[in-house]
């Protein structure tokens, strides 16, 4: 008979919809956190790339880490202000 439904044949068809939609929330949210961890990593190497960079008595040691360092700190923070912000 077509015209017999299940009602909680129904509510679960929901249910799953609703459900799947979540997971996908929750990938979504589980990777943003994942490029803030990452994020933090490369941020804290240039803290540690200019510590040690006054540790190096030539000079063009230092002003190599430096500048590597500058770099890094520059990407890091291209991708803080292009993160999406909930």
């Amino acid at each position: 008979m077509p015209e017999y439904q299940l009602s909680l044949a129904e509510e679960a068809d929901r249910l799953v919809t609703e459900a799947e939609a979540k997971f996908t929330q929750g990938t979504i949210a589980n990777q943003n956190s994942d490029n803030y961890v990452l994020n933090a990593v490369i941020l804290a190497s240039v803290l540690f790339l200019a510590g040690i960079a006054s540790r190096f008595k030539a000079m063009a040691a230092r002003w190599v880490i430096i500048i590597f360092s500058l770099a890094i700190l520059t990407y890091g923070l291209i991708n803080i202000f292009t993160y999406p912000i909930e």
